[in-house]
């Protein structure tokens, strides 16, 4: 008679077999990787180097006409620095400015909330976002008060209705192609009157800002929509929130009571200071939570760890646009006729994504920063380094990680989720490349994007698939 082994015997068998398995940390195998992937990296590094003096020894010494634009004095050894992208150049020109404005914001919140009623403390807050918005935009702060208002009143008059979400998503999408299409509008095309009204817009155009507004504006609407449905969950008994309750994945689930659905914190969430120009995007739920009770995931050593990080990385973004001027070389064209061959031209490539990686990095945690040392906690852009990336999945997960959140909870989940991946990823990557900008070429580039993931869901369902695992298991262990 033939004898099978117990079910329990078989499975520890095989546990001790994936045990026996050697690791690879340590080896020869491991440090071959290291020398080969490190001398890459620095041959890479140092070519960029070298062919960014050549070009600015060439224009300086008349040479050559291709002049790599963007170029100007820096502080670093001497060399001149690549300030070519507008967002980074921006960006460090007002840093100063902001981190004073960021100072006097937490001070004022921090001290309003520990002096004066919570109602009195909302109207601090508003306040304080009203001068800043109005700082930016001038004028046109008046277009996006209009805008968010007739977005308020559509999502508490719809709110756990069957067409809710239609009226929410409709409006937005329409509101944002109809501001895009007019760059803004003039107030002298509503009435001559207002005329003047267009010479006072401020620093910054408000149509470019009105993309991350949209995002919390159909934040709003959902999230109040779908507590009015009962989808999520209730506080606790008597409204007190357990500690345990408190990470930003439940904030965001947890129903919020009526009063944080007021006209006062939706104007507070849509134009708060730290995360109102570049993000990165929370959700109106775990917004209004911790404007009652802030986050408490990051200790205050935590955030000046957290701060060293962002200034090492600053410093290591003004090191490289100092030594490496490949986005000038990339942005300028100089690149189509200065005859640089196959390598050259990947070396570029490669470097203009690690300089955008880096500057979001900076843009972002700094901003993420500001809102932390104010109490409110937003997901983590750019998880981890862009070379660590080996899927397109992956890739986006970790690039804009709280805008994938936003679009997981509000648009990938109700168009049915992983049932029916390969198709709504189609329409998630045309909103993405509409809500970005009007542009034929980010519509190629986001079906370009779900073109080539078709073969990656594949191989990946296929790869989950039991039969499949059991017998790359078994071929593991023989």
């Amino acid at each position: 008679m033939r004898t099978t082994k117990p079910v329990g015997e078989h499975q520890h068998n095989q546990h001790n077999q994936h045990c026996a398995i050697k690791s690879r940390w340590f080896t020869r195998e491991f440090y071959a990787y290291i020398a080969i992937v490190g001398g890459s990296v620095v041959w890479m590094a140092w070519r960029a180097y070298d062919l960014s003096m050549e070009f600015q020894e060439e224009w300086e010494s008349g040479r050559s006409n291709l002049h790599l634009p963007g170029i100007r004095d820096g502080w670093f050894l001497g060399l001149k620095m690549d300030a070519s992208d507008h967002q980074w150049r921006m960006f460090r020109d007002q840093a100063p400015l902001v981190a004073v404005a960021a100072v006097v914001h937490i001070i004022l919140t921090r001290l309003s909330k520990l002096a004066l009623p919570s109602e009195i403390s909302l109207v601090v807050r508003w306040a304080l976002s009203l001068v800043f918005v109005t700082y930016l935009h001038g004028s046109c702060m008046l277009f996006l008060l209009g805008l968010s208002l007739i977005n308020f009143i559509i999502a508490h008059a719809a709110a756990g209705k069957w067409i809710a979400p239609a009226l929410v998503w409709g409006f937005n999408c329409g509101s944002i192609v109809f501001v895009r299409l007019h760059e803004g509008f003039q107030f002298s095309a509503i009435n001559p009157a207002l005329a003047p009204l267009d010479y006072t817009r401020g620093i910054f155009r408000w149509h470019i800002c009105y993309n991350m507004v949209v995002l919390k504006m159909i934040s709003f609407g959902m999230d109040l929509h779908w507590r009015n449905i009962g989808k999520g969950f209730a506080p606790d008994a008597r409204g007190v929130i357990s500690v345990e309750r408190l990470t930003y994945k439940s904030r965001t689930l947890e129903f919020q009571r009526d009063e944080s659905f007021g006209l006062l914190p939706y104007w507070c969430y849509l134009f708060y200071p730290p995360l109102y120009i570049a993000g990165p995007t929370v959700t109106f739920n775990a917004f209004a939570s911790q404007i009652n009770i802030p986050q408490s995931t990051y200790s205050y050593k935590m955030l000046a760890k957290y701060a060293v990080r962002l200034a090492g990385s600053a410093l290591v973004l003004e090191i490289f646009v100092h030594t490496i001027h490949a986005n000038s070389l990339a942005s300028s064209g100089v690149w189509r006729v200065a005859g640089l061959t196959c390598h050259e031209l990947g070396i570029t490539s490669f470097w203009v994504l690690n300089f955008m990686w880096l500057k979001f990095l900076v843009i972002w945690r700094f901003f993420r920063l500001w809102a932390l040392l104010d109490g409110v906690e937003s997901p983590e852009n750019i998880g981890r380094c862009v070379n660590n990336n080996y899927d397109i999945e992956g890739f986006w997960k970790n690039w804009h990680s709280s805008f994938n959140r936003w679009l997981v909870r509000y648009m990938y989940i109700p168009l049915g989720g992983a049932r029916l991946k390969a198709l709504n990823i189609w329409v998630i990557f045309t909103y993405v490349a509409l809500w970005h900008d009007l542009n034929a070429r980010l519509l190629m580039w986001a079906w370009l994007s779900c073109f080539f993931a078709g073969p990656e869901i594949l191989a990946k369902w296929i790869a989950r698939c039991p039969t499949v695992r059991t017998k790359v298991n078994g071929k593991r262990t023989e």
